[in-house]
């Protein structure tokens, strides 16, 4: 009779340690995903920054007429933008430079964005153009294609060129020669 008693009393005492256990896991799982959220983003963003400064310093130290090839590491799948003119206020850049050039997590620049000021034009030579599946209405099951003009796509490491010409500086994809 003592020995179910022990018995009756032992378990649900285990099923306390065993939910106790299971609360702090669940806790321990949601403060890393938490630290991901909002640490893992701000690193990329200052990945994003630095290589932004890095091109500022390659920019002021080139000569009419020269070029560089820039090493692009990383963050990787970020978009390199130049804004200008009235699409100037989707950056963070600020009025009185004549350069905006931007690094973005998405192509819309709408998350994520890094820019800097330069007092030369920049323009980047290159577009991407994706093809959007129209779904609905009379058009259904066709696409079409939207052009994001003056975006670079940075996939992998890449090699970009930076071209300082007639007081204007101009980034693409340096294409290796064969």
């Amino acid at each position: 009779m003592k020995l179910q008693s022990k018995k009756a009393i032992i378990l649900p005492e285990t099923m306390k340690i065993i939910l106790a256990v299971m609360g702090i896991v669940i806790l321990i799982i949601l403060g890393v995903k938490l630290y991901g959220i909002f640490f893992v983003q701000d690193i990329e963003g200052q990945k994003a920054a630095a290589n932004l400064d890095k091109i500022s310093n390659l920019v002021a130290d080139l000569k009419e007429g020269s070029s560089t090839i820039y090493l692009y590491e990383s963050p990787k799948n970020w978009y390199l933008k130049n804004f200008s003119g009235p699409n100037r206020y989707l950056s963070s850049c600020g009025f009185s430079s004549k350069g905006c050039l931007c690094l973005c997590d998405s192509i819309d620049c709408d998350k994520s964005m890094k820019c800097k000021d330069f007092d030369i034009d920049v323009s980047v030579e290159d577009k991407i153009t994706e093809n959007i599946a129209v779904r609905t209405g009379q058009y259904s099951g066709s696409s079409t294609e939207i052009d994001y003009e003056n975006t670079i796509q940075i996939t992998k490491i890449e090699n970009i060129k930076i071209t300082k010409q007639n007081n204007e500086i101009k980034i693409s994809l340096a294409i290796p020669e064969k």
